[in-house]
């Protein structure tokens, strides 16, 4: 196995679409096509080009960028007299086999620590490719 097909393996994996630095970006089915030692690119994820916020005025097919794609919500609705409303909440509640409940700042250190990783692995793995090519 190649460290080009580890990389696009861990890639794969972890739900990313491909590579990028603030130079280019690339997708997992035409990874590294620059064959340039890119020390500082990072697994990221895939969205469609904005040539509202392009840097290349809307010149190209898609982004990748380390971020992953937030949800958009909807503008706030107040509904009408004629339209019905309905009460939806979300448990967020620690899970039953969860002794004590976690406050939110150990989740989000927790989730921070996560991303850290993921990022620290991808960009071992992508120098350890471009040593090879």
């Amino acid at each position: 196995m190649t460290v080009k097909e580890i990389v696009k393996k861990y890639l794969q994996d972890n739900e990313y679409d491909g590579l990028c630095n603030t130079d280019c970006g690339c997708t997992i089915d035409d990874l590294i096509p620059c064959c340039e030692n890119s020390d500082d690119c990072l697994a990221g994820y895939k969205s469609e080009c904005d040539p509202e916020t392009c840097p290349a005025d809307g010149d190209c097919d898609f982004h990748i960028s380390a971020e992953k794609p937030g949800i958009v919500l909807p503008e706030k609705h107040e509904p009408g007299e004629d339209e019905q409303t309905y009460n939806m909440s979300i448990d967020f509640s620690p899970t039953p086999e969860i002794d004590r409940p976690l406050d939110a700042s150990f989740s989000a250190e927790v989730q921070r620590l996560k991303e850290a990783w993921k990022k620290l692995i991808s960009q071992t793995l992508f120098q350890i490719a471009q040593a090879i090519f």
